[in-house]
């Protein structure tokens, strides 16, 4: 996803003063929420060795045995988000990781998506084993494969329709951590008629959406993109069909659809922060984005075993 470039700057001196006269009037900094999921059975036998962190992409243990997934999710607090940071979530999600046995967090993330507000970190925690151990069951059920989302060209073309990917893709992760599964964004296009193209796939092709670990794979449609900018306000609106398909069972197993629709305001009381948002369009379209997918996943099980606030 873009990075941020000036008006992410300009706004996260504004966050961070708010965020600096919050700390002071309370005393101390909010703690992430944790979510944690366990994958294998049989009770906490928490692990007395510090827990490593492997980054995404860093190289991690090759020998290992996946015992759940962790993530650190922000604080709300009425219409803040009390934002962590990476030190911070690290702390946490290895203390969690470590009350579950696992030694090590691999597949690390942590992303702040400056656009949506959203600010979240998630991993995979693991128990490394002695060499020639065997390899662990394929097919967690809990990993989730984000492909490229499905988007006609009636709905949105060009740049707007790469924009319009990059925010569903980056949005719908931590909405999945939310519930307590682990999310990674795959670069595979879908067949429009997914459900039938992912069906009719030989194995080694559907290894492609995220290996053989990962059994659920997210489809997103964006049916619906529209907005209107003018000099004073910005409105835009979503719609979303979202579908879960399980490689396992070869069928989509969950399904929800929302509209979420957002309008940005300047604000002369508010003058550098309502400039800064009015004139980015994709601010509005990310928390209409946010919107549609806060309402969508309400239905999706939460299978999280261990939620720490």
């Amino acid at each position: 996803m873009k990075r941020p470039g000036k008006t992410f700057k300009l706004r996260s001196l504004i966050g961070m003063s708010v965020c600096a006269a919050a700390v002071f009037l309370s005393g101390c900094a909010t703690a992430p929420i944790i979510k944690s999921t366990r994958v294998t059975p049989g009770p906490e036998q928490p692990t007395t060795k510090p827990v490593k962190v492997y980054p995404r992409g860093q190289k991690a243990p090759g020998n290992c045995e996946v015992v759940g997934i962790v993530s650190a999710l922000p604080v709300v607090r009425g219409i803040m988000n009390i934002r962590g940071n990476n030190g911070a979530n690290r702390k946490y999600m290895t203390k969690e990781a470590s009350a579950m046995g696992a030694d090590a967090l691999v597949q690390f993330h942590a992303e702040w998506e400056t656009r949506s507000d959203e600010s979240w970190s998630t991993a995979i925690a693991v128990k490394t084993a002695a060499e020639g151990t065997a390899a662990p069951a394929c097919g967690i059920p809990f990993f989730v494969a984000v492909p490229h989302v499905l988007i006609s060209s009636e709905v949105s073309s060009g740049s707007k329709q790469k924009k319009n990917d990059a925010i569903i893709q980056t949005l719908v992760q931590p909405r999945l951590a939310a519930k307590g599964y682990y999310a990674e964004v795959v670069d595979v296009e879908l067949p429009d008629a997914f459900e039938a193209g992912l069906s009719a796939m030989e194995p080694h092709d559907l290894d492609r959406f995220g290996g053989d670990k990962f059994d659920l794979i997210l489809v997103v449609r964006l049916v619906k993109s529209s907005g209107v900018a003018t000099a004073l306000v910005t409105t835009h609106g979503v719609g979303l069909e979202l579908s879960l398909y399980s490689k396992s069972q070869k069928k989509v197993v969950w399904q929800s659809s929302a509209r979420g629709d957002s309008v940005t305001m300047f604000d002369p009381g508010g003058l550098v922060l309502g400039i800064t948002e009015l004139f980015d369009p994709s601010y509005t379209r990310a928390h209409a984005v946010a919107a549609a997918l806060k309402s969508a996943f309400g239905s999706l099980p939460d299978v999280s075993t261990k939620t720490i606030e």
